[in-house]
């Protein structure tokens, strides 16, 4: 399923640096907005019935047992196991984009705040602001990603512009962009394999972000309080409006 939720933005312009910012989202699938994803599979359907099925079928089962209850005047009471649904991913809250001299920066619903440079690498900073990953692409085509692991005060002397950069990437964002929200949530125990943007395409009126995660998260430039989240595993579905 996918599904089409509020956020904020702006423009990317250097001088600037204006953000772009989620205001909610999670939805699992993988076909255009308003279309219907791959089944999200849980194991209940009524209360005495246990199998695997699909959400839609689940959801067909218990309205019709619902009613069923209704037309006998008996009560209802929905599976408990519905509700055992996994937690939305994590994905992008806001963004700045600085392309034009060094890269992309951005901040995740955890806490974590990363860059995506021009030369492809990225540097991540955890919620904690205390340890870095630093991933490089290798192998045919760039298709492997490989993760190095810092504390911030021992990185090598190699990244120090980067860091620096981050740093500034992420004051703005978390300072100006990020809020505070229901589906916000500092992780601080969150050190080491820390999701990050694996590639971004930026198009006339929309910018799109591939996350490790295997979320496709994308930003309507001309719709500045949406945002589309599409996940390939199943998640919870949250829809907030400022």
């Amino acid at each position: 399923m996918t599904a089409t939720l509020p956020a904020s933005s702006s423009s990317g312009a250097e001088e600037d640096m204006k953000g772009k910012k989620s205001l909610a989202a999670s939805s699992s699938g993988g076909r255009p907005v308003n279309g219907a994803g791959s089944g999200l599979k849980n194991s209940v359907a009524t209360p005495d019935v246990s199998t695997k099925l699909n959400t839609f079928n689940a959801v067909e089962i218990t309205l019709a047992t619902a009613f069923t209850c209704m037309s006998r005047n008996k009560r209802f009471d929905p599976p408990q196991s519905m509700t055992k649904i996994p937690e939305m991913p994590n994905f992008l809250i806001c963004w700045v984009d600085y392309s034009s001299k060094y890269g992309m920066g951005y901040a995740m619903k955890d806490g974590t705040v990363a860059s995506h440079f021009n030369d492809s690498t990225s540097l991540i900073m955890s919620p904690d602001e205390k340890h870095l990953e630093y991933v490089v692409r290798r192998g045919k085509g760039g298709s492997t990603y490989v993760r190095k692991h810092y504390e911030v005060e021992k990185r090598p002397d190699d990244l120090a512009d980067k860091t620096r950069l981050l740093g500034h990437f992420s004051t703005y964002l978390m300072q100006k962009l990020y809020g505070e929200h229901s589906y916000t949530s500092m992780d601080l125990e969150k050190t080491t394999s820390m999701d990050f943007v694996q590639k971004y395409l930026r198009l006339k009126h929309a910018i799109l972000f591939k996350i490790s995660n295997e979320v496709l998260q994308v930003f309507q430039l001309l719709r500045p309080h949406e945002t589309d989240i599409i996940s390939r595993r199943p998640c919870r579905c949250l829809y907030q409006q400022e």
